[in-house]
């Protein structure tokens, strides 16, 4: 079992496998736990935990609304919870950013932890203090910045995920390779195979690299001034196909961060190879790497993003691999070099 951020402002993060007696022991302290749990994870959940306070609910995208998080305020005060109980979430990322956003405003916030049990949610979403909820197309318009307690990073869920949630996971990690590290892109490309097939000391690796790094870039810039711009990756365009192709949003992400290096390297901020390794990584794992769909769409989906500015959005550019750049770009530029990209 690996730990991480032990006694600092941050979540503290545990890896490893069957945490659950870790659970108990870090959560017993409190009188009330409120356990808000997928419903896929029932059988877990009745296996694993005795907490008498349970909810569970159908996840999707749609969750992240304002009608539930208006649902789950009005659940907790008819269960009349206080500012002394704790929120801990079971589940992906879908529900820890709304869980998040509900245990930090419920009462001005009660302490809540997150048991992220996908990829996707274990390396990025449950990581960092965003939480949130989508509100007219907007993605995650209305959240907070408030980190979790505690992360328990239990390799075991892995174990239940199909092939496409598990590669839609390994974008994100990918991206951290891109942005952060070319020692980590190459040991990503080398062990393709292992990781694919689930190895448990890959596995370990990998996450606990990935949340090395974001780490480090939410400890620089906790609520996105400027450094931590550069986790957006990719996702600029990779929201605007999510939006309208509902694409898992790793293979959405793995597109547009092809768009975001095709960009790069039309701006002159990176060169032709870079652009070939980043596709060469994705497709290596089976991510896609382009898409059908209208430019006029795309931009109307870009112009919801709350990196806009105005006329203007935050774009992340690479200039090698382990090298970013933030620079504004206009919308209308944006959008017609991407119209030009094809």
């Amino acid at each position: 079992m690996k730990l991480l951020n032990e006694k600092n402002n941050q979540s503290t993060i545990y890896i490893g496998q069957k945490l659950f007696e870790i659970v108990d022991k870090k959560l017993g302290e409190y009188k009330r736990v409120i356990l808000i749990a997928d419903k896929k994870m029932e059988k877990v959940v009745r296996k694993n935990f005795n907490f008498d306070d349970i909810i569970f609910l159908e996840v999707n995208e749609k969750l992240k609304n304002i009608e539930n998080y208006i649902f789950l305020l009005k659940k907790l005060i008819k269960m009349r919870v206080d500012r002394n109980s704790y929120i801990l979430s079971i589940g992906g990322g879908v529900l820890s950013d709304l869980v998040g956003f509900v245990a930090s405003t419920y009462m001005r916030g009660v302490k809540f932890s997150f048991i992220p049990t996908t990829l996707l949610s274990q390396v990025d979403a449950s990581i960092g203090g965003k939480n949130g909820i989508n509100i007219n197309g907007f993605k995650n318009l209305a959240g907070t910045f408030n980190c979790p307690e505690y992360i328990f990073v239990d390799l075991s869920f892995l174990n239940t995920l199909d092939i496409k949630n598990f590669r839609s996971g390994i974008a994100e990690i990918i991206k951290y390779g891109i942005i952060n590290d070319i020692k980590f892109f190459e040991y990503l490309y080398e062990n393709s195979d292992e990781i694919l097939k689930k190895s448990e000391e890959n596995i370990e690796y990998i996450i606990y690299k990935s949340i090395q790094i974001k780490n480090s870039v939410v400890k620089k810039d906790k609520k996105e001034k400027n450094l931590r711009k550069i986790l957006n990756f990719g996702h600029t365009i990779g929201h605007a196909i999510e939006l309208e192709k509902k694409l898992p949003h790793g293979f959405s992400v793995s597109i547009g961060m092809v768009y975001a290096a095709k960009i790069s390297q039309f701006l002159d901020f990176t060169c032709k190879k870079t652009v070939e390794r980043i596709v060469s990584l994705l497709e290596k794992y089976g991510l896609p790497t382009e898409v059908d769909i209208d430019n006029g769409v795309m931009l109307e989906n870009i112009l919801k993003d709350k990196k806009k500015n105005g006329d203007y959005i935050d774009f992340i550019f690479i200039d090698k691999i382990g090298s970013p750049v933030i620079k504004e770009i206009k919308i209308k530029e944006l959008s017609e070099i991407i119209k030009s990209l094809g």
